[in-house]
């Protein structure tokens, strides 16, 4: 018996009740934010779950100093060891298997997606998920359910999608589970704070050297320059910046006022919520924000790279289109002094967004609270047409064998009364015939 039908064997024998989620098993410093809230909301309404995490994470650290790793589950490597399928439990019980942004690889997939009854659910935005698979995964894996956060989104990810039977209504919209703790707080600050998050690019992965040649790297600079530093702090503007941790030992290569903090990726949920405004270039960054009705200004400082590759360049057109900025929600900056003088004008209006881009992102979410229970309700819902249809399928099949064994009966029946009907032809040739023999012995005796 091998492995995968020892587990089935074992979900023969367990209800199917556990809710698996999973971190950010890639990362040491990322703020698994979306799937920890998740998990806390299924361990408060007494949802059966377990969270995986990787022991070098820095959630992993905080949980053991607060006593706090019940049904935590600590993975020794990240994930990409198949190191999860050694515990029965999880895969005997598995009722669906919620991702973030996780590396895992395509054998743990391929391996959850064949459990039955059992949803490979990914937890982020459609968006991230489509990027990630094409630049970390290399491949798309057959997920069951895509979390998404309106309905362009949906209609966009599903478009971009691999056209594979496991990814037809692939999307359901929910929302993050990270919107229940988005809340404008900036109020608490007395300074107008500028939240600055730009992504990373795979393309500079390659070495030192083709960081400092490009676009990205020397607009950053230029961006961080005492001159422009100068211009927000006298316009009463105090930047804080989430910087990529590939490129965080490198601050010291700009130039930096008082008015400029560089925080760590776990203060990044606090400043959300206190700072005013965004500064960005294709983060998802931008739909916390835009919940909260807060400006959001949009500057790629790589736009015409050379050495951009395409996935890089296609990363700002997808969120542009999955966040709506045809319907222009976002300030679209195309230069460093076009960024800074639309956010040092709404400085002096207090960051105030205008009416009508609230309204567009009022009509972009379709929900705006309990977005934890509306992605359980979604599985729940999901996992019970699953069901249904595979009691239809059984049904169908069960129907089709009567069918089968009746039109069977029917056919033993007809060749029952045909040799019945024999039987009584040879009965009755018999009977014909002995009256013939006994006529013939009679005539003979008679003459």
């Amino acid at each position: 018996m091998n492995r995968y039908e020892y587990i089935e064997r074992l979900r023969e024998k367990c209800p199917h009740d556990l809710y698996v989620v999973t971190g950010q098993l890639n990362s040491r410093t990322n703020d698994p934010i979306d799937s920890w809230t998740f998990f806390q909301w299924l361990q408060r309404n007494d949802i059966p779950s377990r969270y995986v995490i990787w022991k070098e994470h820095f959630l992993y650290q905080q949980l053991v100093k607060e006593d706090a790793l019940k049904d935590v589950i600590v993975l020794n490597g990240n994930g990409e060891d198949e190191e999860l399928l050694e515990h029965d439990e999880v895969l005997a019980r598995c009722r669906a298997f919620v991702q973030e942004n996780a590396a895992m690889n395509r054998g743990i997939h391929d391996w959850l997606y064949q459990l039955d009854d059992c949803r490979l659910v990914f937890l982020q935005h459609g968006i991230a998920a489509i990027n990630i698979s094409e630049l970390t995964w290399r491949y798309f894996p057959p997920f069951n359910d895509m979390n998404v956060s309106s309905k362009r989104e949906k209609e966009l990810v599903e478009s971009l999608m691999p056209k594979q039977p496991w990814s037809k209504d692939l999307c359901f919209v929910a929302g993050l589970p990270r919107f229940d703790q988005c809340r404008d707080l900036s109020f608490e600050l007395d300074d107008n704070y500028v939240f600055v998050m730009f992504t990373w690019r795979s393309s500079l992965e390659k070495g030192i050297d083709n960081i400092h040649r490009s676009l990205y790297w020397q607009n950053l600079i230029k961006f961080f320059s005492k001159e422009n530093i100068q211009r927000f702090r006298d316009n009463g503007v105090k930047l804080i910046v989430a910087l990529h941790h590939h490129i965080q030992n490198r601050v010291a290569d700009f130039n930096l006022g008082e008015n400029v903090k560089f925080i760590r990726q776990e203060e990044i949920k606090y400043w959300v919520c206190h700072a005013k405004a965004c500064i960005t270039d294709c983060s998802s960054i931008s739909f916390d924000f835009m919940f909260q009705h807060k400006p959001t200004f949009y500057w790629i400082p790589d736009k015409d790279d050379p050495y951009l590759d395409m996935n890089d360049a296609d990363d700002g057109a997808k969120v542009q289109a999955a966040l709506g900025l045809q319907h222009h929600f976002y300030n679209i900056c195309k230069t460093p002094e076009e960024l800074i003088a639309m956010t040092c004008r709404y400085a002096k209006h207090h960051f105030q967004l205008e009416a009508e881009k609230c309204a567009i992102a009022d009509s972009f979410f379709k929900y705006r609270s309990d977005f934890s229970f509306h992605i359980y309700y979604q599985i729940e819902q999901r996992l019970m047409l699953a069901e249904r249809k595979k009691s239809s399928d059984l049904s169908s099949q069960l129907k089709q064998a009567t069918e089968m064994i009746l039109q069977k009966e029917g056919h033993i029946q007809r060749l029952n009364k045909k040799k019945a009907v024999h039987l009584r032809v040879i009965r009755l040739l018999s009977y014909l015939s002995a009256l013939l023999l006994i006529a013939l012995l009679y005539s003979l005796f008679a003459v």
